[in-house]
């Protein structure tokens, strides 16, 4: 499968994005599993955001079963999909993730913009960055390690005292740093 343009728009949909978040946690779904998981999203918009996703070839389907009279469809996710779009879908694509960016800030804005004003040092808000030094393995070793501990907590459903909270991890490049002269200690860069 190819990442284009209009996957990359396809994926800005937040009902679209909490499918796929659904089925990497559950490597496969039917229809109705997935909204049981969502049940904030009337059925008929789930079932039309499902089937867009698999026009797209972002979903496919793992196997059909017979079930009274009817087929039921049971979905996983497609294979990790390579980049072969031009620059000009390249550019969309750059733009669709500064929307993501513009979305999380936006996040922020209506935090901050709370009457009475919030308080972060109760530890509702949190933003750290860091630059780690790892191989690919580990890498992956550590995107597992961070579903291990995520994915139990991504299934709590509402219950009293607890209140909805994004998590938001953007993993990205980065430029090697540096390598201090001989003779003189690594900055510590960690917050």
């Amino acid at each position: 499968m190819q990442f284009t343009a209009d996957i990359m728009k396809a994926l800005l949909n937040p009902v679209r994005m909490r499918i796929i978040q659904h089925l990497i946690l559950h490597p496969t779904a039917t229809s109705g599993e997935i909204a049981a998981a969502l049940s904030d999203v009337p059925k008929a918009t789930l079932y039309r955001h499902i089937k867009k996703l698999a026009q797209l070839e972002l979903l496919q389907v793992a196997e059909e079963r017979p079930v009274r009279g009817s087929v039921e469809r049971v979905y996983r996710l497609a294979p990790n999909p390579q980049w072969h779009g031009s620059e000009e879908e390249l550019e969309q694509m750059h733009q669709g993730l500064f929307a993501i960016l513009l979305g999380i800030m936006g996040d922020f804005e209506r935090y901050f913009a709370k009457q009475p004003p919030p308080d972060p040092a109760k530890g509702d808000i949190a933003l750290t960055t860091s630059t780690l030094m790892l191989t690919d393995d580990e890498m992956r070793r550590l995107s597992m390690e961070m579903g291990n501990v995520l994915n139990p907590l991504v299934e709590n459903g509402p219950a009293p005292g607890r209140k909805a909270r994004k998590l938001t991890f953007i993993i990205t490049p980065a430029e090697a740093p540096a390598a201090p002269p001989e003779g003189e200690e690594k900055e510590d860069t960690s917050c």
